[in-house]
């Protein structure tokens, strides 16, 4: 699982980005650094939306330092889907 690819690839000496609720999650051991979100949720079942943040903000960050043409492709991708109507609006 996780924990095992994570292991792996710290003991490769691979820069591992962990994302845990918890500073004693096992992932941390094997992270170089440790993102903390929290998973609580009113309902009954844990909350990824901050997890998914985080995510979101890594692949934000990655595709900025990326060289203009994944922007553009990231670009045409999204004009295909309004075109093929991926998207619904909502009156």
């Amino acid at each position: 699982g996780t924990i095992a690819v994570a292991k792996r690839a710290y003991e490769r000496g691979l820069y591992v980005v962990g994302i845990a609720d918890s500073r004693v999650s096992p992932l941390a051991s094997y992270s170089t650094d440790l993102l903390l979100t929290s998973c609580d949720s009113p309902l009954f079942f844990e909350s990824y939306v901050g997890s998914t943040a985080i995510i979101e903000l890594l692949i934000g960050f990655l595709t900025l330092r990326t060289d203009q043409g994944v922007v553009e492709r990231i670009e045409q991708i999204e004009s295909d889907r309004k075109v093929m109507g991926e998207y619904h609006r909502i009156p």
